[in-house]
């Protein structure tokens, strides 16, 4: 009887295999340039993971949907970063698959449903010197052919911020957010700028301040009540989905992070240690959300000076 079951459940896993249609070819294709096969994972103020054509040339980047184009000039541009992750496929059918095979036959197929895939991090400066940060994702050994074409971003001056408006009589607090700061840590630019955007999205969700400043915006100097949120990284531990699928006790995402926020006269208003992990499934990036989310309800629960 345990043998006609484990010969079922093999013969379950490469039904399954099939019809999530997980091919054994792990090739890498050539990076096209523009590539249509990019996912803007966050940033630029567009919806999360909208599927587009990237493309970089020495005039700057862009990145192109079906509604919409966004255009970053190479004199804005200050950082690009090629990095790695995994995540899995299948969608919908594989996690039906997989529910699907008995005795645990499930994880071995998690073992052939991930695959690897680059991410390409685009730090720049818009208009008003507000730093900004974007990540996308892309098939494998495709990141480093764009950052390439992207060109030398390493001296280029930072867009000249325009003229910031006379200051505010009294609209309440406002917040300004400086970019992550990894310390010692191995965390990857991909999280830093990730946790970055995410966190800008919930202070605005939040409608608790009169505005969400980014770091080096002009317009910072308008508001007599500003306040400062500093991040610095802790820890980190960089996951693996496929570990987690597989075991669900290894392979664990972390990210630990020390949030300061004080006034522009350096009043103390918060410092909190706060922490992500991602234990189970989804993917490596989420660590970054939900780091974020965090953040942010503890800036907007926070009690300013009078």
């Amino acid at each position: 009887m345990l043998r006609a079951g484990r010969a079922f459940a093999l013969a379950a896993l490469c039904t399954s295999l099939t019809a999530v249609g997980i091919a054994a070819d792990t090739t890498t294709s050539a990076a096209p340039n523009p590539n249509p096969n990019v996912t803007l994972i966050v940033g630029a103020a567009a919806k999360h993971n909208a599927h587009g054509t990237l493309s970089a040339n020495v005039d700057g980047m862009s990145f192109a949907t079906k509604t919409k184009t966004y255009k970053v000039a190479k004199a804005s541009l200050q950082k690009v970063t090629v990095g790695s992750d995994t995540k899995e496929t299948g969608g919908l059918p594989m996690t039906a698959a997989k529910a699907a095979v008995p005795y645990g036959g499930g994880r071995v197929i998690s073992l052939f449903a991930h695959e690897k895939f680059d991410t390409l991090t685009v730090e720049y400066r818009d208009e008003n010197g507000g730093y900004r940060g974007v990540v996308f994702a892309m098939p494998k050994g495709q990141a480093d052919a764009m950052a390439a074409a992207a060109g030398d971003v390493s001296t280029s001056s930072p867009a000249q911020p325009m003229a910031a408006a006379d200051r505010a009589t009294d609209p309440g607090w406002a917040i300004q957010v400086e970019p992550l700061d990894p310390g010692d840590t191995a965390v990857s630019p991909a999280f830093l700028v990730a946790t970055y955007e995410f966190l800008i999205e919930k202070l605005q969700d939040s409608h608790k301040f009169a505005m969400v400043l980014r770091s080096g915006d002009a317009n910072a100097t308008k508001y007599p009540k500003l306040l400062v949120l500093k991040t610095n990284v802790i820890s980190f531990v960089h996951g693996n989905e496929e570990q987690r699928a597989v075991t669900t006790v290894k392979g664990w995402t972390k990210l630990r992070v020390k949030m300061d926020i004080q006034t522009s006269d350096r009043r103390s208003v918060l410092q909190k240690e706060v922490e992500s992990n991602v234990r189970f499934y989804g993917g490596n990036m989420r660590a970054t959300q939900t780091l974020a989310s965090s953040m942010g309800t503890l800036a907007s629960n926070a009690k300013a000076p009078e």
